[in-house]
């Protein structure tokens, strides 16, 4: 590794699970020969819990105390320092470490962060008039921020997201282990990975699987905590590593992303979406434009919210033959598109040009 070549990933929250993109992005600093570091505060005191046992996340990532003195120590080993949320939060303390130091400063967005903020400060809240000035002066610093963003080169996750801020797009990058398990269950197994949100469409895919259980017999497996109503059928796995999360992937027989098109959703790229897609899982998603222009046909895209479209293309893939079929080509796709080398020659064009000197071969 190529010490002189190093970038400074500034985050919101090392304990929140978006450092599941900045993983991504390291796999690609691997990929190019650049070193890497990682920093920013953590509301749990911790690093995101499916990388806190990988001692190579400990060892590079810093905790900060929201002090400047944290930042600028590791800075000054840094070519480039990278702000991985345009939340004002994590991109006006990655503006000024930059600065102090100057060095170049880009962007990574990932989210629809500005739409979403603007529309929880904006809501009317008429019983709460005492902290109206609160609220205003939350979206003018968002404002701030938004006017910033459009100034910086960077990145971004989809072609949905690089339309409202521009950027070059850099989707997540997944490590290819080779194919999962072989296509030959009759009765199926499906999996959610990932972090249970409102608009991630649980409920929806949770009535669809109980629907089917009389005529074709399907296991349900989601990582989150059970719910008081859990059924027979399903597997509350809790909290899971990246390991684990990897071979639950692996293993399983259909991957399902049942978004809907709300706040999060409508502009978000799950990366266990191109996870699913590399171990050649065959894939039932939402029919929102970053999963569209991801999955392509090698996959069953639904309507967003509806519990009828979720089984109907669950009962369809309770044929092995059928999975197989859309998971060999899911798979080629994401070797095409979706592996750190895939998204190697752009980033490291985009290094260079900001930082003036040849990326390195990585060693």
């Amino acid at each position: 590794m190529h010490h002189d070549h190093r970038v400074l990933f500034v985050v919101p929250d090392v304990g929140s699970n978006h450092m599941n993109r900045l993983r991504s992005l390291c796999l690609i600093c691997d990929q190019i020969g650049w070193g890497w570091h990682v920093a920013g505060p953590s509301a749990t005191g911790a690093i995101w819990q499916p990388l806190a046992g990988t001692p190579r996340w400990t060892e590079q990532t810093t905790i900060t105390d929201g002090s400047k003195a944290a930042l600028s120590s590791l800075a000054k080993r840094a070519r480039l320092v990278v702000a991985c949320k345009p939340m004002p939060e994590c991109l006006l303390p990655a503006k000024r470490v930059a600065r102090q130091h100057r060095l170049p400063l880009m962007i990574d967005i990932d989210d629809p962060d500005f739409d979403v903020r603007r529309a929880v400060y904006a809501q009317p809240q008429w019983k709460r008039l005492g902290k109206l000035p609160r609220r205003l002066g939350r979206l003018a610093k968002l404002a701030m921020a938004e006017r910033l963003t459009r100034t910086l080169p960077g990145t971004t996750s989809n072609p949905m997201l690089q339309q409202r801020y521009g950027g070059i797009i850099v989707p997540h990058a997944i490590e290819d282990t080779g194919p999962g398990a072989p296509h030959v269950n009759n009765a199926p197994t499906v999996a959610f990975v990932g972090t249970v949100r409102e608009h991630k469409g649980i409920d929806s895919l949770r009535r669809a699987v109980a629907s089917i259980q009389d005529a074709q017999p399907v296991c349900l497996k989601i990582t989150a905590d059970a719910p008081a109503d859990a059924k027979p059928w399903e597997q509350w796995l809790g909290t899971v590593s990246i390991e684990s999360a990897h071979r639950l992937t692996a293993e399983a027989d259909i991957m399902a992303l049942p978004s809907i098109a709300v706040d999060y959703g409508t502009a978000q790229l799950p990366a266990k979406l191109l996870a699913g897609m590399m171990l050649g899982r065959a894939v039932i998603a939402s029919d929102l434009p970053p999963i569209r222009w991801a999955l392509a046909d090698t996959g069953l895209l639904v309507e967003p919210g509806s519990t009828e479209a979720l089984t109907e293309a669950l009962t369809t893939l309770c044929d092995p033959q059928k999975r197989a079929s859309f998971g060999k080509r899911a798979r080629e796709r994401a070797l095409t598109m979706f592996t750190p080398a895939a998204c190697a020659a752009v980033v490291a064009s985009l290094f260079d040009q900001l930082t003036g000197s040849a990326t390195p071969q990585a060693s």
